[in-house]
């Protein structure tokens, strides 16, 4: 409602009907008004004009929609709490800040017991130096810091309380090239990689996932060669060497000597060796294909000529002997040579020596042919000669010219030197009988008393003769080597 008053009158009057319209009356008619005021704006920000005593709740939008931006919901926030907007824009009540101070982009302050995710440094880290870590680490975390040494070095403490030094002064390396003492904590893993220059491979290496046994590599001392052996979890390791595709494994000699290839013997009995050497000149490369498996007993192997090797039996490889041809030949037994017809069999000296031209005929006449036998000990004697050392008795006969009758005639072989008679039972002549080959009991030679060495005096004893005693007496003895 608009009053209308006297433009004259410069009297505030709210109602009167004869006013003058100046600022001053109009402002003073509506300083104690209530009224709504709608799409209107309020500009605060002149000089001298300011919005006071408006509480949240005068000023919070009755109804709004997504759409409306509205200054703060009229809702008291929590004590301290931040605000910021939300979707719809308005003002809300927010988190709560942290506790403790709030680091500005350009402040400097000290941070104690936070937490870095993924940090970015843009500038170098500086750390105080001190004499040792201050704890130990929590379980999975560790320390990195600087040790008041001289030069300053580097350290990294784990969660065990070891630590590591990392560098030293401020220097480092660059690169790996600089490090001349290297060293490896643990395994080194080259993730399917080679070692190599960086553009030819020096070393590949194969991992199988469920390894347990492992190569290796050990040096030594001067007069030793370097060692690779299998090693790992196992009591009992092959170790495997191949070539690649029809690739041989080739044992390379040096310029002083073929190449060897040496067998050792148990260490525990020592370290000789039995080896495999190839010629100093090879005249073409050859190489030699096993037979599959062992061959039968006393086998040999034999080459077809086309480095092909077989087991064969002697016999066949072996062409048999003649007068004209050299080979193989089968000895001779005693009996074979003593036979002597046989023309494809050698003689050996065992079996020479135990035919019957191994052996050594002694004859004597003990009685003149026309003389009676008569009884007594040392009717005859000799002596063994040196070839014949060793032997033993092996055959006795007797002999008369004349047969006696009545009775026999008894003969006994004596080894004077060992005071011993050579015959358990002894040669005998029958009552008109001429030789003890026919004689009812034959003569038997003592085998505990049958050896005679170098030198040994053999006597003839004629123990008894027949009752018309016989005529002449000889005594055939012979003797072979045993």
């Amino acid at each position: 409602m608009l009053h209308i008053v006297d433009v004259s009158d410069t009297t505030d009057n709210a109602s009167g009907t004869s006013k003058k319209i100046t600022s001053d009356n109009l402002l003073s008619a509506y300083d104690s008004r209530t009224a709504t005021l709608t799409n209107k704006t309020f500009d605060a920000n002149g000089t001298g004009n300011s919005l006071s005593n408006v509480e949240t709740a005068d000023i919070a939008s009755g109804s709004k929609s997504g759409s409306d931006t509205t200054l703060i919901t009229g809702t008291a926030g929590t004590s301290g709490d931040l605000s910021q907007w939300n979707a719809d824009g308005d003002l809300v009540d927010g988190p709560t800040p942290p506790s403790g101070s709030i680091v500005g982009t350009s402040d400097t302050q000290t941070l104690t017991n936070k937490t870095l995710t993924n940090p970015t440094m843009g500038n170098d880290i500086i750390f105080d130096e001190q004499a040792d870590h201050s704890s130990t680490p929590g379980a999975g975390k560790g320390y990195l810091w600087v040790k008041n040494t001289a030069p300053s070095t580097l350290i990294f403490t784990d969660d065990t309380g070891s630590d590591t030094t990392v560098g030293a002064g401020g220097g480092g390396i660059s690169n790996v090239v600089e490090d001349t003492t290297p060293q490896l904590g643990g395994q080194l893993d080259v993730n399917g990689n080679a070692i190599g220059d960086g553009t030819n491979e020096l070393i590949t290496f194969t991992e199988d996932a469920s390894a347990v046994n492992q190569v290796n590599v050990e040096n030594q001392a001067t007069g030793a060669g370097p060692i690779i052996s299998a090693a790992g979890d196992d009591t009992n390791i092959d170790l495997h060497l191949a070539g690649k595709g029809t690739g041989d494994l080739v044992v390379d000699g040096t310029a002083t000597d073929s190449a060897t290839i040496m067998l050792a013997e148990d260490t525990d009995n020592g370290t000789n060796a039995i080896g495999f050497k190839a010629p100093a000149a090879v005249t073409t490369t050859t190489t030699f294909t096993l037979p599959d498996g062992d061959g039968s007993a006393n086998q040999v192997l034999k080459t077809d000529a086309s480095a092909n090797l077989a087991w064969s039996d002697v016999d066949t490889l072996v062409s048999a002997a003649s007068t004209t041809t050299a080979g193989k030949i089968e000895v001779a037994t005693a009996a074979e040579t003593t036979t002597g017809t046989d023309a494809t069999r050698a003689v050996s000296p065992d079996g020479l020596a135990g035919s019957d031209f191994g052996i050594r005929y002694l004859q004597a006449v003990v009685f003149d042919f026309t003389t009676d036998t008569a009884t007594g000990d040392g009717k005859f004697y000799f002596h063994t000669p040196a070839a014949m050392d060793g032997m033993n008795l092996v055959e006795v006969r007797a002999e008369v010219i004349t047969a006696g009758t009545t009775g026999t005639t008894d003969i006994q072989i004596h080894n004077v030197d060992n005071a011993l008679d050579m015959l358990s039972t002894k040669l005998t002549i029958d009552s008109a009988e001429t030789g003890s080959d026919t004689a009812a009991t034959a003569a038997v030679i003592n085998t505990s008393n049958d050896h005679v060495n170098e030198h040994d005096v053999i006597r003839i004893d004629v123990d008894a003769v027949s009752t018309t005693p016989a005529k002449g007496l000889i005594v055939t003895l012979g003797f072979q080597l045993p």
